[in-house]
């Protein structure tokens, strides 16, 4: 396919869709422009870097759409360590002794990370070896990069969670807790008839919860970990601008829920609906493949506390 169609014209964020009954189409409309591929694989616009969408992914979102599994189902990753190497970061760290020292800290890092190893990475609602699959995985690793410290960006009022937890009390760090994206759908709205729908501000959100919760309830996350979690939310424009695949995971979420409107929206029974004949036949439009994300390395970071404390 010429790179038009591959990278729809340019289309970089979606706005609105329009259910253009009459002729039996949807329109999908948001701002576009040229093209070009960064250094590290992303395809955006050479102006302000924002991502454009992919025809590939439009027919995933469609795909999911389709299946009678969507109501039960999501689209998602996870990130996990394993248990085996949670059992050796646990003897990693009874085995340590003495005071820990500034001297110490590289291979008290260095311990930490073999200790863990490599985590595994889980897909949801789209086959793993997608663009789409990798797209989601690269943007919760590099939230957790953010989250960690691991990238110091200048966003005024950005701080990481591993500095929060180097000013606060023993009570706010006894806890390991996880961060991750989640698609919110408070800016979305249309017309009486459901033929115009428009979408408003950012659809990602920042969730935490404590690692080992039950169905990851965010009850019983820190005060600390949720301003973490409210921080990231509140600066993802300024985020999305900084790392695109950020921006590339808003945009997944805009193609998922347009597709949804496109299939399922609640129009008149005497309306005639738009159906997907080519995107939606996986033996009609072959989507590109690519090597599926199994695994990411472990990272350990370590702070000065409070008093004689270490956070790890």
């Amino acid at each position: 396919l010429p790179d038009s169609i591959r990278f729809l014209g340019g289309l970089q964020r979606i706005d609105e869709v329009l259910l253009n009954l009459e002729e039996g189409d949807v329109v999908l409309v948001g701002p576009a422009a040229g093209w070009s591929r960064l250094p590290s694989g992303e395809v955006v616009d050479p102006e302000t870097h924002r991502p454009v969408l992919e025809l590939d992914d439009l027919a995933l979102a469609l795909r999911f759409a389709a299946s009678p599994d969507r109501i039960t189902s999501f689209i998602g990753c996870s990130i996990d360590p394993t248990r085996d190497g949670i059992k050796r970061y646990t003897r990693f760290l009874k085995g340590l002794s003495g005071a820990i020292t500034m001297q110490k800290i590289p291979r008290l890092v260095e311990g930490m990370q073999r200790a863990m190893g490599e985590q595994d990475v889980r897909v949801f609602g789209v086959p793993p070896d997608s663009r789409f699959a990798c797209k989601l995985v690269a943007a919760d690793y590099r939230l957790k990069r953010v989250a960690m410290g691991f990238e110091r960006l200048p966003i005024k009022g950005l701080v990481n969670y591993m500095d929060l937890l180097a000013k606060a009390d023993r009570s706010a760090v006894r806890r390991q807790h996880r961060f991750w994206f989640v698609a919110t759908h408070d800016g979305i709205s249309r017309s009486p008839d459901s033929r115009i729908w428009s979408f408003s501000g950012p659809c990602l959100a920042v969730r935490t919860a404590a690692a080992g919760s039950p169905g990851d309830d965010d009850k019983k996350a820190s005060p600390i970990a949720k301003r973490m979690a409210a921080n990231l939310t509140s600066r993802f424009p300024q985020l999305a601008r900084r790392i695109p695949v950020f921006a590339d995971l808003e945009n997944l979420v805009r193609l998922t829920v347009a597709s949804e409107i496109a299939l399922h929206a609640p129009l008149a029974a005497s309306q005639a609906r738009w159906h997907s004949r080519v995107l939606i036949d996986p033996d009609r439009f072959r989507r590109r493949t690519s090597p599926a994300p199994r695994r990411v390395p472990s990272l350990a970071s370590v702070r000065k506390g409070r008093g004689r404390n270490w956070v790890l």
